[in-house]
């Protein structure tokens, strides 16, 4: 048996409990007055049996909602207020899953799995739908359920398109000829030929046709079926050999953020500064009638600089998109259009600033950068944006960046090229390179770890690098250090390697190598 969830209604919300300290401090308050000064207790007695009385309402609701949750070795048990009932895996003929992450004033805090079984039982089906909440460092209690189930579908999907059915979905079809999409009141339709790649992003199930950035289809990743479908697709393309090499251009989109202004509010722009040239048309009207013309005067060059400015400004910046393809990054505004294959990144570098006005969370602000290296073609790309929560997807973009930058620094490293991290760090074939600034009464230093000795920690935004044996970090740097996490994953690599290969320590006098 696995661990027993609550996918339910649960006595520890914050309304309930609220209601209640609030119920018994009126009453306790009120009892403690009402031989002194009896007209306020019996206002505060009467205020705590009023939220007495909401805290029993709610309560009640509470209780009637109490569900849970609880895996089997080859099923689960769903239990409620009408009794406990126990499925079996073959009970699911449908499944919709995903996993989003939870932020709490900007910071992630938990993780909610949102689940959506389709149970058939003879000729009853019933479709169950709960979510549930875990804890960020914990690994879902219900990993091993749902992968086997998924595995169980997958399967039984491609023996059924063999067979000429099709696997169905809420909005979509695929079977062994051709994917069907149903937009409205129309059919999108696309020979398995046409299509070619299938990934999640964005909590979609994507999927993309040849020679198109743009996915031709997009639905909720915890959409019925929708996973199923992605392993389908992914185990068919597999089997004829997709390659991303393949792909136009700089590829298919795998991510993108539009902070384009809306169309509504240049509208709204555009109609305030109408208003304002009328009222300096209206003001320039009035100062020819009046003897000392300069009140006027400059409220009409005020109103026109407004009126005509505000707008264009607007719409000279009411474009800012970032996207991010398989093979290069593209940025676009209002007046560029840049792109920038990943080959050609030498320097890639991330940060993402939380803000907070008075203690409250108003955002985070992220800011992205890629350098070309020399004689590359392409310009430098800088994107910023504030948003409200950082979502997974960003992350993912991150790791996905930083993994490319990275193998092309192995590369370059393999060949016998030392390459430079960021600022003090640089990858020698041999080891870690430190260059430790001098000061006023001390000379600049050198000094070289071996891979196999290095040793780092993450802690609060801040990359603490040790040498094996010793207590105190030797070098400090921020996580938004330019070019940071492409290195640090080469770092991550390279001592892990080292490790697994290396018979015995290196002696201390090959490992360092001070510089006079």
């Amino acid at each position: 048996m696995g661990e027993r969830i609550s996918v339910g209604t649960s006595f520890n919300n914050g309304w309930f409990i609220g209601a209640i300290v609030l119920a018994a401090l009126c009453l306790i308050g009120g009892l403690a007055l009402v031989a002194f000064h009896p007209e306020p207790a019996y206002a505060l007695l009467g205020l705590g049996v009023l939220l007495g009385l909401i805290a029993l309402v709610h309560g009640i609701s509470i209780s009637r909602g109490r569900k849970w949750f609880t895996t089997t070795a080859d099923g689960f048990v769903y239990e409620d207020r009408r009794g406990t009932f126990e499925f079996n895996d073959g009970d699911i003929a449908e499944m919709g899953t995903w996993a989003k992450q939870i932020y709490n004033n900007g910071v992630p805090k938990s993780i909610q799995r949102d689940c959506r079984l389709v149970l058939e039982a003879g000729e009853i089906r019933g479709d169950f739908q709960f979510s549930y909440r875990f804890p960020n460092e914990m690994i879902d209690p219900n990993t091993e359920f749902l992968e086997r189930n998924l595995q169980r579908l997958t399967d039984e999907a491609v023996e059924r398109i063999a067979k000429g059915e099709a696997l169905v979905g809420e909005t979509w079809e695929l079977d062994s000829r051709e994917l069907v999409n149903r937009v409205g009141r129309k059919n999108e339709t696309y020979a398995l030929e046409e299509l070619a790649a299938v990934d999640v992003v964005d909590n979609k199930t994507c999927i993309w046709i040849r020679g198109e950035a743009k996915p031709a289809l997009q639905v909720p990743a915890v959409g019925l079926n929708a996973l199923v479908l992605v392993r389908v697709l992914a185990k068919r393309f597999q089997d004829r050999g997709n390659k991303s090499e393949d792909e136009a251009g700089l590829g298919r989109i795998i991510f993108e953020r539009d902070s384009s202004i809306a169309k509504g509010i240049i509208a709204f722009t555009f109609i305030i500064g109408g208003l304002m040239v009328l009222g300096a048309f209206v003001a320039a009207y009035f100062a020819t009638q009046e003897r000392d013309p300069t009140g006027p005067i400059i409220l009409t060059g005020v109103l026109a600089l407004l009126g005509l400015g505000i707008p264009a400004l607007v719409w000279f910046n009411r474009i800012n998109v970032l996207r991010c393809h398989t093979k290069g990054v593209c940025r676009m505004t209002t007046r560029t259009h840049k792109e920038l294959e990943y080959k050609d990144i030498r320097v890639f570098s991330y940060g993402a600033i939380r803000q907070y006005v008075n203690g409250a969370y108003t955002g985070t602000t992220v800011t992205m950068s890629f350098e070309p290296a020399e004689g590359a073609d392409g310009e430098a790309i800088k994107y910023s944006a504030t948003m409200k929560k950082i979502d997974g997807e960003l992350d993912n973009l991150r790791e996905h960046i930083s993994q490319v930058i990275a193998s092309n620094m192995k590369g370059r490293l393999d060949r016998g090229e030392s390459v430079r991290w960021t600022e003090g760090l640089t990858f020698a074939p041999d080891g870690l390179q430190l260059e430790v600034a001098g000061g006023i009464l001390s000379k600049a230093k050198s000094r070289k770890i071996a891979y196999v000795n290095v040793l780092f920690s993450l802690q609060d935004g801040y990359f603490y690098l040790f040498k094996k044996g010793g207590k105190d970090a030797i070098y400090t740097l921020p996580v938004s250090a330019s070019n940071f996490f492409p290195g640090f994953m080469l770092v991550n690599q390279l001592s892990y390697e080292a490790n697994q290969t290396a018979a015995e320590p290196k002696a201390e006098t090959a490992d360092e190598t001070p510089e006079e």
